[in-house]
């Protein structure tokens, strides 16, 4: 889930971890457009007559679900992001 821990470099300077969290918030943004796209079609399909409500069900749980893992990644990210800010006395508040 938290990956992307792995694919930061250890030692960043400010401008850099600050690019890398607009980045990934930019790559999350994109994400949602991707999974509001899916959504849509997947309530389209739900208003079909003879649609399966068990297939609709399992599609919507797993759409939610990678909705939550990208929020849950870049929320870390910003926590991390503003937890460096405090200890180099940068962020004044949040």
């Amino acid at each position: 889930m938290l990956g992307w821990l792995l694919r930061i470099p250890p030692v960043l300077t400010k401008a850099e971890e600050e690019e890398e969290l607009v980045n990934a918030h930019r790559r999350q943004v994109e994400e949602t457009i991707d999974i509001v796209r899916e959504e849509m079609k997947l309530l389209e399909a739900a208003d079909d007559p003879g649609n399966q409500l068990d297939e609709y069900i399992s599609k919507l749980n797993a759409v939610l679900s990678r909705k939550a893992v990208g929020i849950a990644n870049l929320q870390a990210r910003l926590a991390l992001f503003q937890r460096r800010l405090t200890e180099h006395n940068v962020l004044v508040s949040s």
